[in-house]
């Protein structure tokens, strides 16, 4: 019956008649980057059928304004800035979101961000004014928002939704508002990787997904910018190297790259809910410390935003697969160590060299697990050890009555 049941649930959901979408995010638009690169970058975009969300920093590097203050400056963006902006989200190409108000380092916790550590009417008067003068510099309502850092607390969640905010793009790892008014759309791989994932997703058959390609103008070549510290090993790619990714694309079945407008006009499902779903596959024992053979393929692969569904599917399947290859692992020692007694039923030392070779297992799972962790070796050493172990104390139990 559970060889029945594991041979059942192994067969995953056949998701050849969904897509696998792909989408770009581009931050920290300011006055400090590149206008040659970003005309170039969204016409690229544009020409291929596709679309980004664009993080603009309205005030980078203007200090916070006090709440009572009177603030009436300008975002600084010259005309040509805010034109590029106005025409490419005219025809559906971009989906403008406030990046922060400056995009600096607030300093008050032990992580990077702008607006964490903040209390929530200073974070919403920040991004009320943010907004605001977004909108009123482009005649377009900005209701998205890209936090500085990819960081945030559930201070600036309450302060986006009463600012007016519905759309968040951020780190999945983030605290959740979950009433249903905030929509969750979280950040991917850097361009660097984007064919990289492509190709782990369609190995693997795992289309019913987003992927959230998130650049910065030092990603690419183009800009003139040098990588960060942070990430001073990662690789630089250039407008023809993105260009060649879509490309590739656009050559693969059920692989379709998209716009946030294509998104929100069919009705992508970005809830709260599938937010949750993603963290939970993510953070299940399961993936965590990968208790199920790799051929399985059961486990979630960097860069995919799983869609509602999917998540839950394989969470789902993770569980009984796992739940029911170590009850049969158990089963099997039980039953093999249980034969080997009735053949030797007289002999005594049997079941205390079993009961040793169980402790001597117990003790080098545990080791293996101290030293590197506990995962899918450690889980099955440690399985046969406890079928190994009952085996013997139900023989003693049988040899006392």
């Amino acid at each position: 019956m559970l060889l029945v049941l594991l041979t059942v649930t192994f067969q995953l959901t056949d998701y050849s008649n969904k897509e696998l979408k792909v989408v770009f995010r581009y931050d920290d638009y300011s006055k400090y980057s590149s206008l040659a690169l970003e005309s170039e970058l969204f016409e690229m975009v544009s020409s291929k059928g596709g679309g980004l969300i664009v993080g603009v920093i309205p005030y980078p590097y203007e200090p916070h304004p006090e709440i009572a203050a009177d603030f009436d400056k300008p975002v600084f963006l010259n005309s040509e800035k805010l034109d590029l902006l106005k025409q490419y989200h005219k025809n559906d190409t971009i989906e403008i979101a406030t990046h922060g108000f400056d995009h600096k380092n607030n300093e008050i916790l032990d992580y990077r961000s702008e607006f964490a550590g903040l209390p929530e009417l200073e974070q919403q008067h920040l991004l009320n004014l943010a907004r605001q003068q977004l909108t009123s510099a482009l005649g377009i309502e900005i209701t998205a928002f890209v936090p500085p850092f990819n960081n945030l607390d559930r201070n600036t969640l309450t302060a986006l939704k009463n600012s007016g905010y519905t759309l968040l793009s951020a780190a999945g790892s983030n605290p959740l508002y979950q009433a249903g008014d905030i929509d969750y759309l979280p950040g991917g791989p850097y361009p660097n990787r984007l064919r990289s994932v492509i190709d782990a997703a369609v190995a693997n058959n795992h289309y019913d997904a987003l992927i959230i390609s998130t650049q910065h103008p030092y990603d690419i070549k183009e800009s003139g910018e040098e990588m960060p510290a942070f990430r001073k090993n990662k690789v630089q790619v250039s407008i023809a190297d993105i260009a060649s990714d879509l490309d590739y694309i656009s050559k693969i079945d059920n692989i379709r790259f998209t716009s946030p407008a294509k998104m929100f006009n069919n009705k992508e499902n970005l809830s709260a809910e599938r937010l949750i779903s993603n963290m939970q596959l993510w953070d299940s024992l399961v993936t965590q410390h990968k208790l199920l053979p790799s051929p399985l393929n059961i486990y979630p692969i960097y860069g995919l935003y799983y869609s509602l569904e999917a998540a839950n599917d394989m969470y789902f399947k993770q569980i009984i697969i796992a739940s029911s290859l170590f009850l049969i692992i158990l089963l099997l020692t039980l039953i093999s160590s249980k034969l080997l007694l009735s053949l030797f039923y007289k002999s005594i030392w049997l079941p205390r060299v079993i009961t040793l070779f169980a402790l001597l297992l117990m003790g080098a799972g545990l080791a293996k697990a101290y030293l590197s962790g506990f995962y899918f070796l450690t889980a099955f050493v440690t399985t046969v050890a406890i079928g190994l172990a009952l085996s013997a104390c139900f023989r003693c139990k049988n040899k006392v009555v």
